[in-house]
């Protein structure tokens, strides 16, 4: 099959064909988040990069990856940036990675896909950056001549912790320790993303493309920051974390989930023995349809590491590649 290149311009035409095709566009729109003052913000991005290009793997090797349709993926991608492959069909659907090496037909990830096989299709974005999500000079972000007086993301960096990063007075994103620039930082959608917010409130404006298949992310012992990844409808009893969390008999020894309260605090859940969602404060029943819609934590209880898997809202339409 040959590779699908996309934009969003490319998107809006494909309605304009006159065949017996069946044109799919997917759906965009912006969201807004809003930031507390003086507080931790756990964020999520919600909306996505157009996709870049797209197709069916002839050969998985390991971590690399081959579409013969695609003569020189150099092309196609920007070198040096950091691009994200979804898995969209097969027994790894849903899983994705982040990567930055390509050659000719082929790329290469840090690491093998458990379950992908020759045949599979993939969607390649480009992760948005730093610059991309909040902005330079324009950015609703509060600067400052050192990183103590300025607002603090927080980017999880995969085994528990996070690397931290500031916007000087000319807007230039700077690493937290040593001050040095920071330059094209990519930012995974998958992963929730922590703000220090000083003492001015803000509002983030996010746009882009409204994700609608489901999605996969691995979680270790701890605390795991996760996106919401769909900007409406999800909920914590329908994205499928049921099937994927540790249950308990008492809150002690399941796994916890963290949901922002909107005033810089959280609400915890947990699930018992029969699957249903409990209030960590008093065990009583948890309301119902809980709206998750900026990010979340994961609270795993056990050693080791676990796929979770995220779930669209039913209502969401999933377009045919």
């Amino acid at each position: 099959m040959k590779p699908y290149l996309f934009s969003l311009i490319a998107a809006a035409a494909a309605c304009g064909l006159a065949s017996a095709q069946t044109a799919y566009t997917t759906p965009v729109g912006y969201v807004t988040q809003a930031l507390t003052p003086s507080k931790f913000n756990l964020i999520g991005l919600t909306v996505q990069t157009p996709v870049a290009v797209a197709g069916d793997l002839e050969d998985v090797t390991g971590a690399v990856l081959t579409d013969s349709d695609v003569v020189d993926f150099a092309a196609v991608l920007t070198p040096s940036r950091t691009y994200i492959i979804e898995i969209t069909s097969g027994t790894a659907f849903g899983a994705s990675q982040d990567f930055v090496t390509v050659s000719g037909s082929t790329v290469t990830l840090p690491g093998a896909i458990t379950g992908l096989a020759n045949g599979d299709k993939y969607q390649i974005r480009v992760a948005p950056t730093l610059e991309t999500v909040f902005g330079t000079t324009t950015s609703v972000l509060q600067k400052g001549a050192v990183s103590g007086s300025a607002d603090i993301v927080y980017l999880p960096n995969g085994s528990g912790g996070y690397l931290q990063y500031w916007q000087n007075l000319a807007g230039s994103w700077r690493n937290f320790i040593g001050g040095s620039a920071a330059s094209n930082i990519p930012v995974i959608y998958l992963d929730g993303i922590l703000i220090q917010k000083r003492a001015a409130a803000a509002s983030l404006v996010f746009s882009g493309e409204v994700k609608t298949i489901g999605s996969t992310t691995a979680i270790i012992k701890g605390f795991n920051p996760i996106g919401s990844v769909y900007p409406a409808g999800s909920t914590l009893q329908n994205i499928g974390l049921a099937d994927d969390l540790l249950k308990g008999a008492v809150a002690g020894s399941a796994d916890i989930v963290h949901i922002p309260n909107g005033s810089g605090g959280y609400t915890l859940y947990w699930l018992n023995l029969a699957s249903s969602w409990r209030n960590f404060i008093g065990g009583g029943a948890a309301p119902a349809d809980i709206p998750l819609t900026t990010g979340f934590f994961i609270e795993k209880r056990n050693v080791g590491t676990v796929t979770v898997d995220i779930a669209p809202p039913s209502t969401y339409a999933t377009p045919s590649l």
